[in-house]
């Protein structure tokens, strides 16, 4: 990723905390209604949206 991103997250980091990050970023494209993490799963990838918004959504307990 070049120059400062369009997260709003991100660009509020200080320059060198984003540099510290920057090598690790990298921008994917994602169909609309994609699920990013299941409940449980171990997360192996944070997504900073660009262009769009992400929602979690808290399914009903059992029991």
């Amino acid at each position: 990723m070049t120059g400062r991103p369009q997260n709003d997250l991100l660009r509020q980091l200080n320059h060198q905390d984003f540099e510290l990050l920057a090598p690790h970023l990298q921008s994917v494209e994602l169909e609309a209604s994609h699920i990013l993490h299941h409940a449980g799963d171990d997360v192996a990838a944070v997504h900073f949206p660009l262009r769009s918004r992400a929602r979690v959504l808290r399914g009903a307990g059992r029991g």
